[in-house]
Parts: structure tokens; C-alpha cells; sequence
């Protein structure tokens, strides 16, 4: 019987672009070194690029395991934001988010992250909400 592990001293942080922590370089060369093309520094992540973003993370002892991040759509509408903007968690961390359900709850972008981007988004007049992903 297969039994999965589930990180339960996890946090979830607004992370300020701003001022990054030394935490998201770490992260970044963990994200070179997995492929994670998207996520391998300040360039590829095109911080400070977008209209009203914020980012989240999700910590496990101090380090960066995961991150997503929100913006507004303004070509889409004065109400539109795309969520889960350059997500990405560390393979090894991949489901442990707990418990395991259709809402996906054992992802950390999906299952915890998204509902802070939610509420972020709703805070500054967000209604219509999107998602994109990689062609492959």
C-alpha cells in the first residue's frame, strides 16, 4: 500500500519583489538545476514586468519550496487577473501539501497559494480570473 507523505509545518508568504530574500536565490538555482526554465531567476520570472503583481511562496524550514504569482489582465477587462503566474514547486515537494482531494489541497500553488491570490485579487476589484500553461 502506497502512503503518502504530507508536510505539515509548511508556510505560505507574500513575498516582496522589492526586497527579495536570499531564500529565492537558493530557489532559483534549485529551479536550474530540475529545468524549471521559468523560474531561474529575477529575468525569467520578470518581477516587477506586470501590471498590480504580487507572488507567494511556500516555506518548509526557511526555504523557498514552491511559488505563484498574480497580476492584472487589463486587456481582458478592468476586472480580469491571471493567477498562478510562473508556478512552480521543487519536484521533491510536489503533493505533499496535504491532504490529498479533488481540490487539489496536496498541491502548494493550487491547493493553498491560489486562494491568497484570490482574495488579493478580489481586494483590488478582481472578478474574471485566468490561468495559462506551457505549450509541453
Amino acid at each position: 500500500m502506497f502512503m503518502q507523505s504530507y508536510l505539515k509545518d509548511f508556510s505560505i508568504e507574500q513575498l516582496n519583489i522589492r526586497n527579495l530574500p536570499n531564500e529565492i536565490f537558493i530557489f532559483f538555482d534549485e529551479c536550474k538545476k530540475e529545468n524549471l526554465v521559468n523560474n531561474i531567476d529575477v529575468q525569467t520570472m520578470a518581477f516587477g514586468k506586470r501590471s498590480h503583481e504580487a507572488w507567494w511562496v511556500a516555506k518548509h524550514n526557511g526555504k523557498i519550496i514552491s511559488i505563484t504569482g498574480a497580476h492584472k489582465l487589463p486587456f481582458l477587462g478592468n476586472n480580469a487577473w491571471r493567477v498562478l503566474v510562473r508556478s512552480a514547486t521543487l519536484p521533491q515537494y510536489r503533493g505533499k501539501a496535504g491532504p490529498f482531494g479533488k481540490s487539489l489541497s496536496h498541491e502548494f500553488t493550487w491547493g493553498h497559494m491560489l486562494k491568497y491570490q484570490i482574495e488579493y485579487c478580489k481586494e483590488h476589484n478582481g472578478k474574471d480570473f485566468y490561468f495559462t500553461t506551457n505549450k509541453s
